[in-house]
């Protein structure tokens, strides 16, 4: 998705993103748009579950990551603006040893202010639960 903003969000069950017959699919990529997830369980992804790019809002709140892949990647370019990435309350159960669960990364004079509070990481001894550069 280019541009815009994507709510995808519940308050008393979970929304499921998942592959067709449990095939394994490429997660979403997103640019350059204000995201809220909430109550999300993404399952079965073969490359970044979410990866965001140049959005200067977003929020992961209660979801789940259910994934051989890697979790959230959240990258920020801009050299105006400021990406807030907040992530509460998720459960990362992330199978494949050698991936992250979040990469957070400002390039370019990019800021991104990083809030995160009471997340879970589980898994395969994955490389790495949190990098932020």
């Amino acid at each position: 998705m280019n541009g815009g903003n994507l709510l995808c969000a519940a308050d008393n069950y979970f929304i499921t993103l998942k592959g067709k017959d449990n095939v394994n699919w490429n997660g979403l990529s997103l640019t350059n748009c204000d995201f809220l997830m909430k109550n999300t369980k993404i399952e079965n992804t073969s490359s970044i579950a979410v990866s965001a790019t140049n959005c200067n809002y977003t929020d992961f709140n209660n979801c789940i990551f259910n994934v051989n892949s890697n979790g959230i990647r959240v990258s920020y370019f801009g050299n105006t603006n400021v990406c807030n990435a907040y992530i509460t309350n998720c459960k990362f159960n992330i199978s494949n040893p050698s991936t992250f669960s979040c990469d957070l990364k400002g390039n370019a004079s990019g800021q991104i202010n990083v809030f995160m509070n009471g997340n879970e990481f589980s898994g395969n001894n994955n490389i790495a639960a949190v990098i932020i550069k």
